[in-house]
This record gives C-alpha cells, sequence and structure tokens, in this order.
C-alpha cells in the first residue's frame, strides 16, 4: 500500500533522479525553470524541506540542478519544488508639497493698476512712527518734500506714498529729530492708489505711520 502511495505521489511531483553522475529533476522551461533558478528540495514522504538546488542547464521538461550540501546528504526520495516568485514593490515616488501661494493671489496687484505696484512695502512690526510732513511752494519741479521724525529712535529702509499715488522707496536712513527733504519730481507716479483722506503714507523698518501734509 505504502509503495502505491508513493508512485502516485512520484508520478505527479518533480521527481529528483541520478543519471551517470548527474542530478536532474522531471521540471523545465515548460515550467518556467531557467539556468541560475533555485528550487527547494523537499522529502517524498515528509514533504518538508531538506535542502535547495540551482539549475545549472534546462530543457523543456528537464532541467540538470546541483544539490546543495544537505539536499545532497539526504538519503530519501527527493522531491523538487519550484519557489514561488518574489514580488518587488517599487516604492512610489511622492510628488512635492507645492509652496503656498503669497498673499493675495497672482501678483498681489489691485485690479486697474499695471504691474501691481500698488501694494503696500512688508513692515516688520505696526509700531506707529510720529512725524511731520510739508511740501513747499513753488514751482513743480522745485518743490520739496520734507518729513521731519519726530521720534527718539532712528528709521530704516523707509517708503514714502504720497495722497495722489506717488511714491519714493530710496529713504535708507532718517535719524531721530532730523528730517530729510526730497525733490517733488523724485516720486514716481503709479506705486499706490490715490489715498481718499488726502493723507502720506510711511512705511519703515521700524513700523507705519499716516499723516496730513502741510503746504
Amino acid at each position: 500500500m505504502t509503495v502505491l502511495i508513493l508512485a502516485a505521489v512520484l508520478s505527479q511531483a518533480p521527481e529528483v533522479f541520478l543519471d551517470r553522475g548527474e542530478t536532474y529533476v522531471r521540471m523545465g522551461s515548460s515550467q518556467g525553470l531557467s539556468k541560475g533558478t533555485t528550487l527547494d528540495i523537499v522529502s517524498a514522504e515528509s514533504k518538508q524541506a531538506v535542502g535547495t538546488a540551482v539549475v545549472m542547464e534546462v530543457w523543456d521538461g528537464l532541467a540538470r540542478v546541483n544539490l546543495d550540501t544537505a539536499a545532497s546528504a539526504f538519503k530519501g526520495l527527493r522531491l523538487a519544488k519550484a519557489r514561488a516568485p518574489s514580488i518587488s514593490v517599487v516604492p512610489q515616488a511622492v510628488a512635492p508639497v507645492p509652496p503656498p501661494p503669497p498673499p493675495g493671489g497672482g501678483g498681489g496687484g489691485v485690479p486697474g493698476v499695471q504691474g501691481g505696484g500698488v501694494n503696500p512695502p512688508q513692515v516688520a512690526t505696526q509700531r506707529p512712527l510720529h512725524a511731520r510732513v510739508q511740501i513747499s511752494g513753488g514751482l513743480v519741479d522745485a518743490r520739496r518734500f520734507i518729513i521731519y521724525n519726530l521720534d527718539n529712535f532712528d528709521w530704516h529702509g523707509c517708503k514714502i506714498r504720497l495722497p495722489d499715488g506717488r511714491g519714493y522707496d530710496k529713504l535708507e536712513e532718517l535719524k531721530a529729530n532730523s528730517d530729510e527733504g526730497i525733490m517733488m519730481f523724485r516720486f514716481e507716479p503709479g506705486m499706490a492708489l490715490r489715498d481718499a483722506s488726502g493723507l502720506v503714507t510711511v512705511y519703515c523698518a521700524e513700523g507705519m505711520g499716516r499723516f496730513a501734509p502741510q503746504f
């Protein structure tokens, strides 16, 4: 009875056998084998693994293999078992997160003003500035804008916006309790919207302020 069962198993499973000093298995390229394929060698009786074999040559239904030490030392009947193909997982690249859009959307301009140049300059703090501003009389090209720093600290990187939208961005420093005169023709048009209140706006690194000009 045992012989019949073993014969039935051998007829269905790839058998490992010797021929003229070489080891073969009854499976080949038609079963997906190729040179270099590793097979598990199991006991025909217990179905437990007893070692491995590497395919050296392969034909359609037959392959010559090289048994490892453990499989060669096993004295019982041996069967070959193909290993399940390994599935390699390729990590997908993660798309970089786009930076958040700048405040105010594309360009940050004010509708109706070309180039978006009417945005107020960025001010680090909203510390109130104290000043007095004056526009001298006379011919247009000879008129001067005068600003007096009434604070007890210096101003830096100041930008001035006149009520009619003209601007001046080159006042690098204004000492405490001092004044600076700027020729009116140096103010560039279109730097801001017209101020309905008729006030001059001053932005500096230290803060900002809005002042009524004196004539």
